[in-house]
């Protein structure tokens, strides 16, 4: 219900497109779970060090808050393993692909005129269907 709610795409197909990477995204946070308790082993307090460790990385070089662009050469592998980037970045491919806004009067810093540029303002690929979204 919130989908349609907040205005997103209303084509079924992009729909079930964003449950599936969402759904995929569960899954590989659930995976992340089980290996930091299978590294913890009994002791709770090592896993709630480890959690904190392992996620924020991957939380911040998905893309939402650091761009793309600006992540330092060093860190391009954990841009590259996160989970989070992948699912980010097809959930937007998926919502913005091949979408027109209309903008007329824009006085903003920043306008964006159709889903393309907005894609490329998170510095996402465009040219080719990296991510098997047509």
């Amino acid at each position: 219900i919130m989908y349609f709610m907040i205005g997103y795409n209303s084509d079924p197909d992009r729909f079930f497109i964003l449950y599936a990477i969402v759904l995929l995204a569960i899954f590989a946070s659930e995976s992340t779970g089980y290996i930091i308790s299978a590294a913890a082993g009994d002791n709770r307090a090592v896993a709630f060090a480890l959690a904190p460790v392992a996620t924020i990385p991957l939380m911040l070089f998905a893309g939402l808050l650091l761009n793309l662009d600006s992540t330092p050469p060093y860190f391009i592998w954990l841009e590259n393993i996160s989970y989070l980037r992948w699912a980010f970045e097809a959930a937007m491919i998926n919502e913005w692909r091949s979408d027109i806004l209309v903008t007329t009067n824009c006085t903003a810093q920043l306008c964006f005129f159709n889903g393309t540029t907005v894609l490329e303002s998170f510095s996402f690929d465009t040219s080719t269907d990296t991510i098997g979204i047509n």
